[in-house]
């Protein structure tokens, strides 16, 4: 591990230039939050675009196949994608502006498809409510692809394009904090990768190495009165261990309560 930049402010969302030799990231060093580069270990730190005062922008993703980058832009209370090449020229708006009253609002995270014809964001609709989204760079047809009952974030494609790895939390579910999750490439199916609550996703990211993910399977229902239930931990919600009865010798009743686990 090595400290790549030191200066005063923020230094957040990093990503890789196709070749692996630039760091591309969002920094608030100079005011406003714009978009800088730096070698592997911050040499020659630079403006990568310039932006009129009150302009901020964030999140960038850079496709490593296409060497254009998508980032968000946010102005007189909107935000938006927008479109450079990996010079930095070729400045372009794209996609559907969306109100953005507060900072953390409307368009987030973008990142490209593998084969960097498709865009995946997160419309943030409020605090803790948000769906994923895509957009065909082509068309520039946007289509729903997850709408948890809750909040999706930070999401990545795998490199081979069959999965999508992204952070989500559904408190009513049981999922109080945000938990690194796997997708498919349609946003159908999702699974948690790791379920475990003393942990919050703060970023995500995927090797270019990185094997090919296993295909998301779908969910499946289950009868209750043909599986076993051992519990490993919850709280007492009604009565006492004293009040568990074995009616037959095989079974105990239980009252239990859905808790975040």
């Amino acid at each position: 591990e090595a400290r790549i930049t030191a200066e005063p402010g923020f230094d957040e969302t990093p990503c890789w230039s196709p070749d692996g030799n630039v760091v591309l990231f969002a920094t608030a060093r100079a005011g406003d939050s714009r978009l800088w580069t730096c070698g592997l270990s911050g040499q020659n730190p630079q403006p990568f675009l310039a932006a009129d005062p009150g302009v901020e922008d964030r999140e960038p993703d850079w496709s490593r196949t296409t060497d254009r980058v998508v980032f968000v832009r946010r102005q007189n209370g909107q935000s938006r994608l927008h479109l450079a090449f990996g010079d930095g020229t070729g400045l372009l708006p794209f996609g559907t502006a969306r109100p953005s009253p507060a900072a953390g609002l409307g368009v987030r995270e973008p990142c490209f498809s593998p084969d960097g014809n498709t865009i995946a964001f997160v419309d943030m609709l409020a605090t803790g409510a948000s769906r994923l989204m895509s957009v065909d760079l082509q068309t520039g047809a946007e289509s729903l692809l997850f709408a948890p009952s809750g909040e999706v974030r930070m999401p990545r494609y795998a490199p081979f394009g069959n999965a999508m790895l992204c952070a989500i939390a559904e408190p009513l579910l049981g999922k109080q904090t945000l938990r690194l999750s796997m997708l498919d490439a349609g946003g159908a199916n999702p699974q948690l990768i790791e379920p475990g609550e003393q942990w919050e996703c703060y970023g995500v990211d995927a090797f270019p190495t990185l094997v090919g993910l296993p295909p998301v399977a779908a969910t499946t229902t289950v009868p209750l009165s043909s599986i076993e239930v051992q519990l490993s931990a919850g709280n007492v919600t009604q009565g006492g261990k004293n009040q568990l009865e074995s009616e037959d010798g095989q079974f105990l009743i239980l009252g239990t309560a859905t808790f975040d686990g």
